[in-house]
């Protein structure tokens, strides 16, 4: 549950977690000591927005009513002008005087509402009243000096018999003009028995205020305060070791909530960013609260969907940098640029950037600079460790999230491909299942997303059992997708995470899965995208850009794959062979047979299949399908270069499937049947000058 923030300070003085016990006591002390004398005396609380004045406030005032002490509170920022300013001061002083004998409160009010009126006209302000006012402050003014009316004033305070102090908070939150006239109307009255102030303001806020009715200059409006105030009293600052305990009570249950934050050590990587960058920024306790309610109410939206420190980072940003933060979405490819795996001419100018936005400090450009590129590597070499986690914001796949506060459309949420992975590596998996939100989604992007986030996951899985179910289920997946075939043969977004994924649980496996289970499933799968995921696997062991000395053995579940898998192309190759004709089904033929000619071990196998004429297939018929048509057919390209022959054939292919002894040897003077469409007439006749060109060649090689 999340804590409710307020801006509302506390007012007990037993949790003192800043350790002002005894400056607040010091105060209190002050306080009564000046109000034991006749005089009026003002008493300064100085300290930036967010230090804990008003709290300190709100624990001094039960202690001074304890010592007979009469405390009120004057809101001037409450009051629309000079006369409503003079009233609230009044009806705030009287309220001091609540429930005593020797107080005539109608004789008081009388006298301060006419002290009040005579006070305007001396503050040099004209008071958008009504003219009835207007008229009996002149009347008043005539018949009676203002002078001997605060004289009156203070007697009757004086015949009370109180110890006042009057709080004023807020001072900086007022405007120039108004601040003007409760400072003055302060001195005016300062002269009043028993009357004390206690004003509470951000020096430095108060003083640029001021300065606007005094001319701009700071120096006049920090005279002009000397003048007024006694006792200048500066807050002591928070200690930075009280604030981080603040900031970690307030992000409970934001770090190290979920296994990912565990996996990536999130807790750590936020604190050194901490130490880098917030330590020396968020000196308040309001600040500090401010941010941890800030990061509560958004992580909320967002929770196991993004990386938990490089949220509350930008969290950070959002607050103290707000121009900036504005800027990161339209700055996003280039944020991004590394993930795009192109090269910069020229390294972006992130520092011209943030003086167009108004930062005329290098120093803090370059802080900025630093801070983004803790976040965003690519900015600049970071001094920061880089953070594995693949939720990073500067992960593109998951870079929306941060500033939307929320999982895009466009995207898949974590907890959905988590849940159903969870499902896929049960042991009661029914087969037929499938998971229209993440892997099986019928939007291809948004499924080669969930899977493309599914095989980090799958390979922090250290059961060979859960590796085996991935397997199935993605050769299943695999067969109930659309065919990939797209006009140029390429591979879906889908399929291309699909055998990503297929390789990624084959490597984690140390046994082979049922040799009758995967030829059935990928017979009913896309064996070519099968055969292409052994093929690299095998590749990464024996590979031709691996050094002879460097190549090691196959491990033998994979090798036993290979073999399985080249049992399924061949008997679809061999179908193919004996039920079709070559009208339009040439690539199919050439994907089966390159997809053989992959697995094949060279070593062992110097053909693929010398027995395949045993099927019934002449072998005119058989090397038809190696015919390379022209680029004018637009029929073929597999084997075509520029330049080539019309018709010409791939021997090579042919004698890699059948043999050369059945090149060299079989019947090959026969005419294609007369129910054969005239394109395989061709392709046979074709076939067949070839091959007596080739036998007729023969007689001049040795």
């Amino acid at each position: 549950m999340i804590a409710p923030y307020s801006d509302a300070p506390g007012s007990s003085r037993t949790d003192d977690r800043l350790n002002r016990g005894s400056f607040v006591q010091a105060v209190i002390d002050l306080l009564a000591a000046v109000s034991d004398g006749n005089d009026s005396t003002i008493v300064s609380l100085e300290g930036p927005w967010g230090s804990g004045k008003t709290q300190i406030l709100n624990e001094i005032q039960p202690a001074l009513r304890k010592q007979s002490i009469r405390v009120v509170n004057f809101t001037p920022w409450a009051a629309e002008d000079a006369a409503g300013l003079q009233a609230e001061f009044h009806a705030a002083l009287r309220g001091a005087f609540a429930g005593l004998s020797k107080f005539s409160p109608t004789k008081v009010k009388s006298t301060g509402n006419k002290l009040a009126i005579k006070s305007i006209p001396l503050l040099g302000v004209i008071p958008i009243v009504g003219e009835s006012l207007r008229d009996t402050a002149e009347g008043l003014l005539e018949d009676e000096s203002w002078e001997s009316t605060f004289q009156q004033y203070a007697a009757e305070i004086k015949k009370a018999g109180v110890k006042i102090v009057v709080i004023v908070d807020d001072l900086d939150r007022l405007s120039p003009n108004e601040l003007l006239h409760v400072l003055k109307t302060i001195r005016l009255l300062g002269r009043l028995p028993r009357v004390n102030y206690l004003l509470a303001f951000d020096p430095s806020a108060l003083q640029k205020t001021l300065s606007v009715v005094l001319g701009g200059d700071t120096n006049d409006a920090s005279s002009f305060l000397e003048k007024i105030v006694q006792y200048p009293l500066a807050v002591p600052p928070a200690q930075e070791i009280h604030l981080r305990s603040i900031l970690r009570e307030g992000l409970v249950g934001l770090l190290n909530s979920t296994q990912a934050d565990v996996i990536w050590q999130s807790e750590s990587r936020f604190w050194q960013f901490y130490e880098s960058f917030m330590r020396t920024r968020v000196q308040t306790v309001r600040s500090v609260k401010r941010y941890s309610a800030q990061a509560q109410v958004y992580m909320k939206l967002l929770h196991q969907e993004v990386d938990s420190s490089d949220f509350l980072a930008l969290t950070f940003i959002r607050l103290e940098h707000h121009r900036v933060y504005q800027e990161l979405r339209f700055w996003k490819n280039d944020l991004l640029h590394h993930a795009r795996h192109t090269k910069r001419q020229q390294p972006l100018d992130w520092d011209g950037r943030l003086e167009d936005l108004g930062y005329t400090s290098k120093e803090e450009r370059s802080f900025i600079v630093n801070m983004l590129s803790s976040i965003f590597p690519t900015i600049a070499s970071s001094t920061m460790s880089a953070n594995p986690n693949p939720a990073k914001a500067s992960n593109p796949d998951y870079f929306d999230r941060y500033f939307v506060f929320s999982v895009p459309a466009t995207d898949v949420p974590d907890a959905s491909v988590e849940k159903d992975l969870n499902r896929v590596t049960v042991s009661k998996y029914p087969e037929n299942e499938i998971f229209p939100v993440t892997f099986d989604n019928p939007l291809d992007n948004l499924a080669q997303l969930a899977i493309r986030k599914a095989i980090p996951r799958s390979e922090a899985r250290e059961s060979i059992h859960e590796h085996e179910r991935i397997v199935k289920y993605v050769l299943i997946s695999m067969g109930r997708s659309s065919p990939r075939t797209d006009g140029e043969g390429q591979y879906s977004p889908r399929l291309f995470a699909q055998t990503e994924w297929l390789k990624s649980s084959l490597k984690r496996q140390t046994k082979a899965i049922s040799i009758e289970d995967w030829k059935s499933l990928i017979d009913q799968s896309d064996v070519v995208a099968v055969a292409r995921v052994i093929r690299d696997i095998v590749d990464e062991f024996q590979g031709d850009s691996i050094p002879d000395d460097l190549r090691v053995p196959v491990p033998s579940h994979i090798d036993a794959l290979r073999v399985a898998t080249m049992e399924v192309l061949l008997a679809k190759l061999r179908n193919l062979i004996s039920s079709s004709s070559y009208d339009g089904l040439s690539r199919q033929f050439f994907e089966l047979f390159g997809s053989l000619s992959w697995l094949r071990d060279e070593g062992t196998n110097a053909e693929i299949d010398p027995n395949i004429l045993a099927s019934g297939n002449s072998l005119p018929h058989i090397a038809g399908w190696f015919v390379q048509p022209g680029r004018s057919e637009g029929n073929l390209f597999l084997f075509d270069e520029a330049g080539s022959d019309l018709s010409s054939l791939n021997l090579d292919g042919l004698v890699t499937l059948v043999g050369i002894e059945v090149v060299k040897q079989a019947d090959i003077d026969l005419e294609p049947g007369p129910s054969a469409s005239e394109q395989t007439r061709a392709r046979e006749r074709q076939a067949v000058q070839s091959l007596k060109k080739w036998r007729e060649s023969l007689h001049d090689q040795p």
